[in-house]
């Protein structure tokens, strides 16, 4: 385990709240595009924890990355598709995932989730860790696991 945690957000929504609040627990590097997630991806080698939005739009940079609307239905499953694609990447360097979503009692996502590998306790829905004490709990519980 690393010293320190570093976490890469994948989040286009403006949560500063939490973003303030999770950046006294943790060193927070936040990607608002995909293209961003995989630019910071390459570039940070002490990432060890991603946490990641379902629902993220799709900018025209993110086209690079052949992420367009087909491929993440209108953006609908961005963070479904990010994960699917660089799970290997994330395991090869044991990159902690976990699910922070609005999406989080739609259960057909998680299951598709939990079918490539994730743990089903790592797929939090952002009603119930609204509280920031809560998300930090299940996030240093996700690390520590």
């Amino acid at each position: 385990m690393k010293e320190e945690n570093v976490i890469l957000w994948l989040e286009e929504d403006p949560l500063e709240f939490i973003e303030k609040a999770l950046k006294k627990e943790f060193i927070l590097k936040r990607a608002i595009k995909i293209s961003d997630a995989i630019r910071i991806l390459g570039e940070d080698m002490n990432i060890n924890v991603l946490l990641l939005d379902i629902m993220i739009p799709i900018f025209k940079e993110d086209e690079e990355y052949d992420f367009n609307p087909e491929t993440t239905n209108r953006g609908m499953k961005s963070g479904f598709e990010f994960y699917r694609r660089f799970k290997n990447i994330l395991e090869q360097r044991n990159i902690k995932v976990i699910v922070y979503s609005i999406l989080g009692d739609d259960n057909e996502m998680r299951d598709a989730f939990v079918k490539l590998g994730l743990d089903q306790n790592s797929y939090l829905d952002k009603i119930t860790n609204s509280r920031i004490d809560l998300l930090t709990k299940n996030i240093y519980r996700i690390i520590n696991e």
